[in-house]
């Protein structure tokens, strides 16, 4: 059977199922219990919607609802299953979804099905043989039916509910005096069908789906014309940018290869200043060593000189002794 849209329809029983990820427990302790109702009491005043009744087992939920105009099922299902699966992941140190992504929605016509609905769900656990009795389930709009003190405040649901009944029945007489086919068949209408109700109703929420639907489509137009404009600037800018850049690009290169050439002339210049200073560096230091050897090799002449002379005259002198 294929999904249903979210829509908002105003005046309609909104039926939903949600259960845990691979029909785990969502429920482990009276806490859990009690922090999901605080939820829901807490999102039912911030959104305005009627809760005519409600049922939480422990790996699953039945909510029976009324939405206002302009507010849509999916913003107060998202707002509740985050919040709820914010506080069990932070209470059991765990990740991921608690609640399936996507909950089971039915679609009801208000008059002929709000009074069977909430007996639906006030005796799916005794259906489902979870409770002897359908009064044991703490966890349900139940006991405000019967006149104790519920956990999500409901007078104007639970006036709308009553005021259904024949007047010599109590809410409690009627679930005892419904018969057992009878929800057997609500239940096999609800399984095989999302939208119950007369044909003025289906005509109503087929329309409503049209509408819907056509809204979805003229988006996805707009969004595929703003997809095609935009990505048409974007290789337009794309074009644009790299045709600078190559301009830039081809510049800088130009720019480099003057520097370049200019710093290599530069270089050789300064190497060749460079060889000629060294060069009279080394002809300059040659030449003082020169002039050195030359005064040293004329002194070395005279001592040899004076050393013969020496020699000499003591020569004459051992002559002349003899």
């Amino acid at each position: 059977m294929p999904r249903m849209p979210r829509i908002s329809l105003e005046g309609a029983l909104y039926y939903l199922t949600s259960r845990g990820n691979h029909e785990q427990k969502i429920f482990n302790d009276q806490q859990d219990y009690h922090t999901y109702l605080e939820l829901l009491e807490k999102y039912k005043k911030e959104y305005g919607f009627k809760l005519f009744s409600y049922v939480l087992l422990p790996n699953h939920l039945h909510l029976l609802m009324e939405i206002k105009e302009g507010i849509t099922i999916s913003e107060i299902m998202h707002a509740l299953n985050s919040s709820y699966t914010k506080y069990f992941n932070g209470k059991y140190n765990r990740q991921g979804h608690v609640l399936q992504g996507r909950y089971k929605l039915n679609l009801l016509e208000k008059g002929p099905y709000l009074l069977y609905m909430t007996a639906y769900l006030h005796l799916n656990p005794y259906r489902l043989g979870l409770v002897k009795d359908s009064k044991e389930c703490s966890y349900s709009s139940l006991p405000f039916y019967f006149g104790t003190k519920g956990k999500v405040p409901m007078d104007e649901e639970l006036r709308e509910v009553t005021d259904l009944l024949d007047e010599q029945k109590t809410y409690e007489d009627f679930l005892k005096n419904i018969p057992k086919g009878d929800l057997e068949a609500l239940g096999k209408k609800l399984h095989n069908k999302r939208i119950l109700g007369s044909d003025e109703f289906k005509k109503i929420v087929k329309e409503e789906i049209e509408r819907y639907e056509s809204q979805i489509q003229g988006g996805k137009r707009i969004m595929s014309k703003k997809l095609i404009l935009t990505g048409s600037v974007a290789i337009a800018s794309f074009l644009i940018a790299s045709v600078f850049l190559f301009g830039i690009n081809r510049k800088l290169k130009k720019n480099y290869d003057k520097v370049s050439q200019i710093k290599e002339k530069e270089y050789s210049e300064k190497l060749e200043s460079e060889k000629k200073k060294a060069r009279a560096n080394i002809q300059e230091f040659y030449a003082a060593n020169m002039v050195s050897y030359k005064a040293m090799a004329k002194r070395l002449e005279i001592e040899k000189n004076k050393v013969k002379k020496l020699e000499e005259e003591v020569k004459k002198e051992d002559g002349q002794n003899e």
